[in-house]
């Protein structure tokens, strides 16, 4: 995956009328196999940025180019199935409904990204986060950390981008020991 940012700018309208510029950047670039935190203050932009970057927010100028595809000139219904497919996303809240189960959430999930639910790749999918045995399990009865992982299971393939809109310390590897905090 590549990223290429260029002459990116938004800005919000403060309730005066004003104009709070948060994003102006002239040019950015990650390579495929890179990785970059972003790390600021609250309220810096960071969460401006990942939006941008995969096409919920529109710049007020600049354009995003993912794998040489231009997301920013991309109608909208378009630009939606590209981030389905292609960004995986992991929330500051992790949106999960809380009458359905871990296995439940996922398989919503997926029929978004890929317009079906697969339960044999769902249960795939949460076995290999370390989740098989709390299919059945809602978000109220899941730690934090479990929850996260909840959350970024229904990335059925490997996404050109993941944004994470918080702290992804609640994420392991298989074999790890589980975080029940």
């Amino acid at each position: 995956m590549s990223l290429l940012l260029e002459n990116i700018r938004k800005s919000y309208r403060e309730p005066d009328g004003g104009s709070l510029p948060v994003l102006e950047i002239e040019r950015f670039e990650l390579g495929t196999g890179e990785q970059v935190a972003l790390v600021g203050a609250s309220g810096g932009g960071k969460t401006t940025l990942l939006n941008v970057i995969s096409g919920i927010t529109a710049p007020d100028a600049g354009r995003v180019v993912i794998d040489d595809t231009e997301v920013t000139g991309m109608p909208e219904q378009i630009r939606d199935r590209f981030r389905a497919e292609r960004i995986g996303f992991v929330y500051q809240t992790f949106n999960l409904l809380p009458a359905f189960t871990a296995l439940e959430n996922v398989l919503l999930g997926m029929s978004f990204s890929r317009g079906r639910a697969d339960r044999d790749r769902a249960l795939q999918l949460l076995e290999s986060v370390g989740l098989s045995h709390r299919l059945d399990h809602r978000p109220g009865q899941l730690s934090v950390g479990e929850q996260q992982r909840v959350a970024v299971g229904p990335r059925p393939g490997q996404p050109a981008v993941a944004a994470a809109g918080r702290r992804t310390n609640g994420q392991r590897r298989p074999g790890q020991p589980a975080d029940h905090s």
